[in-house]
């Protein structure tokens, strides 16, 4: 009777217990005991409140009227459990969140194809200790060294430009 109430709050202890690290295995447990002991105290408890024998409060209690006041009090008291607000909004979350990860997956799988082509490639390739530099330069066209353009330390675009070694040969011959 008392397991309508909480039915439909059960948490997954198995999915749960594969997430918490090894060194919280031990507060885990104490976090699971607790919550068990909790729900196995609140199954303990009837769903609806036990009924009140007025009669048996009038026979004892010697001035009625205080018992017919307090009945009619209770009769008409009534707790309001509170509405759930929230519900939509999390459903909505939800359902954005399910399309974002849908996209991030698609876009997940097109770069891991892009990756195999690229890891297809280099595996195909010779090792880059074993290449001539003719397969070099046929593999990696930008990269080959060229005897008509030599570079200069530290070999990048900015110290082996046309204009810095007009400036290099202007200082060498002063």
């Amino acid at each position: 009777m008392a397991a309508k109430r909480i039915a439909t709050s059960a948490v997954d202890w198995k999915a749960f217990a594969e997430r918490v690290p090894e060194n919280q295995k031990q507060l885990f447990q104490a976090f699971r005991t607790k919550a068990e002991t909790y729900i196995s105290k609140v199954h303990n408890y009837p769903a609806e409140p036990p009924k009140i024998d007025w009669a048996f409060y009038k026979s004892r209690i010697v001035s009625s009227g205080l018992v017919d006041k307090f009945e009619k009090q209770y009769a008409v008291l009534n707790i309001p459990f509170p509405k759930d607000n929230v519900s939509p909004q999390i459903d909505e979350q939800l359902k954005q969140q399910e399309v974002e990860r849908q996209n991030f997956n698609k876009q997940s799988n097109q770069r891991i194809e892009q990756y195999k082509k690229e890891l297809a490639k280099w595996e195909s390739m010779l090792p880059v200790e074993t290449m001539t530099m003719e397969e070099f330069g046929q593999q990696f066209p930008g990269e080959q060294w060229s005897q008509d353009k030599p570079t200069w330390y530290p070999h990048n675009e900015i110290a082996s430009t046309p204009e810095s070694d007009a400036k290099r040969q202007q200082t060498t011959s002063q």
